[in-house]
């Protein structure tokens, strides 16, 4: 809609959104070529390395980071938004992993970086992050409608 087009995406004192996107599937460069548009500077990270960067240019990140290297969205990129894209199967183990890492860690425990995740069911990824994020982290869980190719 017209509306929607002349939306901007910033964050604090006018600065574009930075956009940290976790898991670099369809749905992951669906996201990524939608906050591009909306003006938000993106980076992405995946497990996966092979094509990813160059999608991740061609789409309009920022640039791509491969084995699902988090702490650089945060260290150099400094995401305010971190969006877990991961498959349901592997989602609680990711959220796991990323906060074995320290400096993970200490950023989210600022309450700075809000975390939002794109399963398709709410209940259970709200209860893995209220349980495994630290508690000063905002969260926000959505639901993507997206198509079964996801």
């Amino acid at each position: 809609s017209e509306a929607a087009s002349q939306v901007v995406v910033v964050g604090k004192k006018g600065n574009p959104l930075r956009v940290g996107i976790v898991g670099f599937g369809n749905f992951g460069k669906f996201l990524a070529e939608k906050f591009v548009s909306l003006g938000a500077r993106v980076w992405s990270t995946s497990r996966s390395a092979k094509g990813n960067r160059e999608a991740a240019i061609r789409l309009g990140c920022v640039d791509f980071f491969p084995e699902m290297n988090i702490r650089r969205l945060i260290e150099e990129a400094k995401v305010n938004v971190l969006v877990l894209c991961m498959s349901i199967m592997s989602f609680e183990q990711s959220v796991k992993q990323m906060m074995e890492d320290k400096g993970i860690l200490q950023a989210l425990e600022t309450g700075k970086i809000l975390v939002t995740e794109v399963l398709s069911v709410k209940e259970w990824p709200k209860k893995v992050l209220m349980k495994l994020l630290p508690s000063s982290t905002p969260i926000v869980c959505t639901h993507p409608m997206f198509g079964p190719e996801s």
